[in-house]
């Protein structure tokens, strides 16, 4: 649905005697002349004050914004900076039939929309989506399940890193033969549930077997090395729960065979992005600078396949501070038939109450879908777990393509500028990405800064920065 900004009245009721039916005739008769005057006068005020609102509005004013499923970690991140390269625009008198460039950088940190300013921290509501999100749950247990079975039963220690209220990955671990499991928490409260649940689950494993400890694994220690790491702190950009500083001090001072893949579960925590164009943002309706999105909401498309960004390889030698470049040569085309494919989404979006609302201001589906269409808001960007060297096992966040599917990480987008930048099918779009580290420490979030350099033969760029 579709909301509207309106007046809203208040009837109120007020106690006097009784007039008599004379009175009541001669007052029904003027109260009905004056009703009739006030109507013809709140609709002329009503039409001007419509007009002068149509007036102020941007080319279509229908908020989209509440068509997304909204959570708490859902929301639009706080507005991180905005650079806009304009050295490399030339003065053009004419923009529709010429070749030009235009870089426009976007930087954000990890932590920009999250409660914690330190490090990326979750709620209760964050712990139900991972449970609840079987795909990924599976896979785990399955990975865990199959490298346990390679072994000796009661002969592999495990160590859970982020374990979370209800330590599903220690417990499987433990239910599949593992001689000892290591769960390290950072949340105290959390570790505590943590350990509820191990209790609860006496009748299956023996309590010996599964210990949790309280605090960030860089700042623990364990009283024996492992055989294998299994964790999950992989956020909507893989890298932004700490990922590189996790992984590197594990290597370091926890696991046996640091430079083996089959000592850890996943095997990578990859990051993927293409370009897109977001419904929303092109209403207006998008706060902030960078958005959340569900991965299967229809409000966002993607304009191309998507490029490999990230690529964590657990058993790699990972750096330990600095800059981190893209794991791909970031190169889109956009696509004709995905371009022609999301007009006849967006179309299906805009379909019933929204369609009348749009006629009321003027406009028609047909052209505003096509607009939409043909507009970039910015790369997604969204998560692709590994869980083998031969990629046998695989979580997507969206499809293989970037196609929508239910899945607990949000597609995350920075946006390039307040309104969406037209392309045309067939233009190019080349991008650059880097992360820093800063001092590669777990609580000092990651900094992010895409630069995105568009090869063009559109018109209108100016007025959309």
């Amino acid at each position: 649905c579709f909301k509207f900004r309106g007046l809203r009245f208040r009837a109120r009721s007020h106690t006097s005697p009784l007039p008599s039916p004379k009175s009541l005739h001669a007052l029904s008769s003027l109260t009905g002349s004056v009703l009739l005057a006030l109507a013809v006068l709140s609709m002329i005020a009503l039409g001007a004050f419509t007009a002068t609102l149509l007036m102020m509005m941007p080319a279509w004013a229908l908020n989209l914004g509440h068509l997304r499923v909204n959570i708490a970690h859902r929301v639009p991140r706080v507005a991180p900076s905005i650079a806009l390269n304009m050295g490399e625009l030339e003065p053009r008198s004419d923009l529709r039939n010429a070749q030009a460039s235009v870089a426009l950088t976007v930087s954000w940190t990890a932590t920009d929309d999250n409660f914690n300013e330190k490090f990326v921290g979750f709620k209760e509501n964050h712990y139900i989506a991972m449970l609840a999100d079987h795909r990924r749950t599976s896979l785990f247990v399955e990975a865990i399940e199959q490298r346990l079975a390679e072994h000796p039963a009661g002969t592999m220690t495990v160590l859970d890193i982020g374990t979370g209220p209800f330590a599903v990955l220690a417990l499987a671990a433990a239910r599949a033969g593992a001689k000892k499991v290591y769960c390290i928490e950072a949340n105290k409260d959390v570790a505590d549930r943590a350990r509820q649940e191990i209790e609860w689950a006496q009748h299956a494993i023996h309590p010996a077997v599964i210990e949790v400890i309280d605090g960030f694994s860089t700042e623990v220690s364990l009283p024996e090395k492992v055989d294998l790491l299994v964790t999950e702190v992989a956020g909507s950009i893989a890298s932004e729960e700490g990922a590189y500083a996790t992984i590197r001090d594990a290597q370091r001072r926890f696991m046996k065979r640091p430079s083996e893949p089959s000592s850890y579960i996943p095997y990578s925590y990859q990051t993927m992005g293409a370009p897109a164009t977001d419904m929303v943002h092109h209403s207006g309706g998008a706060e902030g600078k960078c958005v959340r999105v569900e991965a299967d909401d229809t409000t966002l498309q993607l304009l191309a396949d998507p490029q490999l960004v990230e690529d964590i390889r657990f058993a790699d030698t990972l750096p330990a501070h600095g800059t981190i470049g893209a794991a791909s040569s970031l190169v889109w085309r956009i696509d004709p038939s995905r371009v022609s494919a999301n007009e006849l989404s967006f179309g299906k979006r805009l379909k019933g109450h929204a369609e009348d609302s749009l006629k009321a201001q003027g406009l028609e589906t047909g052209p505003l879908t096509r607009d939409i269409a043909r507009h970039l808001s910015g790369i997604a960007l969204w998560p692709r777990l590994v869980f083998d060297k031969e990629s046998t096992m695989v979580y997507e966040s969206r499809g293989p393509r970037g196609e929508h599917q239910m899945s607990h990480w949000p597609t995350f987008v920075p946006l390039l500028a307040s309104r969406p930048i037209p392309i045309e099918p067939g233009d190019i779009v080349r991008a650059s990405w880097t992360a820093d580290l800063q001092d590669g420490q777990v609580t000092t979030p990651l900094v992010y800064t895409m630069t995105i350099m568009r090869d063009w033969r559109g018109c209108g760029l100016d007025a959309a920065i």
